[in-house]
């Protein structure tokens, strides 16, 4: 490190004390490091000499070092702005950023916005008195996407009375990030939906998902609730019948509702769907009150008529015993009768 001496005069010569070399009106010092330096400079001519002391104060600075903060992945619902700081050790006049492009420096922060979806390289310089000093780091960007809601399928009931019903429903989120889901009707805990509808018919159900980033997805499930049938059966008269012998005698009717009832008979007897008709089977004179019972899945009906039959004795014929007999011819016809 050198430093400047006026000298003046002619035929002179310079020469110094110490270790610092004396050229070209520059007094030169091996610097090693911080610290004084001193050294005597004389100058001698004809007529006179002079001295001069030199003092050189040098101070080495640390070396400028600069942090990048950490690698990271980050969730942005879109375009967003990120901001990072970072660290700078050691004297510098300035930070400047290289990428990614567009950032900014402000308070010991860079600042970058994400665009799309990827990843982006951070690149900082610091520029100290003595040195430059650079680093990297990589920050990756994901865009959120849409949650999906799962809604039951379409469900379908029949009931007496209005009941409860309870469905299971179902969300997916790759983002982690789903925070509500809503229902138009009922109430949702947890996975389950409760609703208990106020009228019988189709009733359409809503389901919606929506995530941290206002991102929504929806679903629908379609309720049919069907109020079931009473059982209702048309009344049958007391039937007569006469018959010559065992028969199986029908019975026909004017109809019954639903077209699901069960039909039962007592104390016998069948339904004879295919023609629409009871049937019973009887092989002895008499009357037997018959019951009729219609049952559907909110009610039954029951009727109840008298079956008479007659069943008529058949004839009987008796031949006379064998006998021989023998006729005189005569005026007057007499017959006498010869038993054997």
């Amino acid at each position: 490190m050198c430093v400047p001496v006026d000298v003046k005069g002619v035929g002179y010569s310079i020469t110094t004390a110490g270790n610092a070399i004396w050229a070209d009106g520059l007094l030169c010092f091996n610097v090693t490091g911080s610290g004084t330096y001193v050294d005597t400079l004389y100058g001698n001519a004809d007529c006179n000499s002079d001295t001069c002391i030199v003092t050189l104060n040098v101070t080495i600075p640390d070396p400028v070092a600069i942090t990048c903060p950490p690698a990271d992945t980050v969730l942005a619902c879109d375009d967003t702005t990120l901001a990072y700081a970072f660290t700078v050790t050691g004297p510098y006049d300035s930070v400047v950023v290289t990428s990614p492009e567009g950032a900014t420096i402000q308070n010991d922060s860079v600042f970058f916005t994400a665009t799309a979806p990827g990843a982006y390289l951070i690149s900082l310089t610091a520029i100290g008195l003595c040195n430059e000093a650079t680093c990297n780091t990589e920050i990756v960007v994901d865009f959120n996407s849409n949650p999906k809601m799962i809604a039951p399928p379409d469900t379908s009931m029949v009931a007496c009375e209005l009941p409860e019903i309870y469905l299971t429903i179902d969300t997916s989120d790759v983002d982690g990030n789903l925070v509500e889901v809503t229902v138009n009707v009922g109430e949702i805990t947890d996975n389950q939906w409760c609703y208990t509808p106020t009228d019988f018919g189709v009733d359409t159900i809503i389901f919606t998902a929506v995530d941290a980033c206002g991102a929504i997805d929806a679903d629908t499930t379609l309720v049919t609730l069907t109020l079931g049938g009473t059982a209702f059966i048309e009344p049958i008269l007391d039937q007569e019948f006469d018959l010559c012998s065992a028969d199986t005698v029908p019975v026909y009717h004017n109809g019954y509702s639903p077209a699901s009832s069960q039909i039962s008979i007592s104390p016998f007897g069948w339904y004879d769907a295919d023609n629409e008709q009871f049937c019973f089977f009887v092989d002895e004179s008499g009357t037997t009150q018959i019951r009729v019972i219609a049952d559907a899945l909110c009610g039954s009906d029951t009727i109840y008529f008298d079956l008479t039959v007659h069943i008529g004795d058949p004839p009987v014929l008796t031949c006379p015993a064998l006998s021989t007999r023998s006729c005189v011819l005569s005026s007057r016809p007499n017959c006498a009768g010869i038993s054997n």
